[in-house]
């Protein structure tokens, strides 16, 4: 499967972004702000992607997601992987 891209959305302020670092994600589901974080499908052909918020229920459905950011159109400077880990929670690397 190829990266997709991924982007910060938060209702509560009112702002959509794309991620800075690999960091930046660590420490929002550190936080506790999973549901923060969302991956967009970039592929026009080949396998279908999800497009949606990052959940435990979506990683135990469809397997670890591959990203690349801030932007998989401008800035490739930083890709990972969000995945379950063997504490049975999302993780990323």
């Amino acid at each position: 499967m190829s990266a997709q891209g991924i982007f910060i959305i938060d209702d509560e302020v009112g702002f959509e972004d794309r991620p800075k670092s690999k960091k930046q994600l660590k420490d929002l589901i550190a936080t506790g702000k999973l549901d923060t974080i969302y991956v967009e499908a970039v592929n026009l052909i080949g396998p279908e992607q999800y497009e949606g918020p990052v959940t435990k229920e979506i990683l135990e459905e469809q397997g670890e997601i591959t990203f690349v950011g801030p932007s998989p159109y401008t800035a490739r400077n930083f890709f990972g992987k969000f995945f379950i880990n063997k504490k049975g929670e999302v993780s990323v690397s």
